[in-house]
């Protein structure tokens, strides 16, 4: 049995689109990191906090990325939020 060409035309586009969306959400942890830092440094707090949370999210055994992440929680007021989160990075420190 012979698939038509436009079949496999469309099979071909589809495969590029996942592909390129795929590439554009593989931002890596150090990238998050950076971001937020640079948040912070500018007192964007709000985003920096997301961004470690998206550190976390990718390097969840990561303790300078939990470590960034309770600091902005607290410039934040978030207290609780710092509080556990420094815990879990000094579970993770060697």
């Amino acid at each position: 049995m012979k698939i038509p060409r436009s079949i496999w035309l469309a099979l071909g586009a589809a495969v590029v689109v996942v592909a390129v969306a795929a590439a554009g959400c593989s931002r890596s942890a150090q990238s998050h990191l950076d971001r937020g830092s640079a948040y912070l440094k500018e007192g964007k707090v709000d985003a920096a906090v997301l961004e470690f949370r998206s550190a976390v999210q990718k390097e969840p055994m990561s303790a300078p990325a939990r470590q960034k992440l309770a600091d902005a929680y607290l410039r934040q007021g978030n207290g609780a939020g710092a509080i556990g989160e420094s815990v879990r990075a000094a579970v993770l420190l060697p």
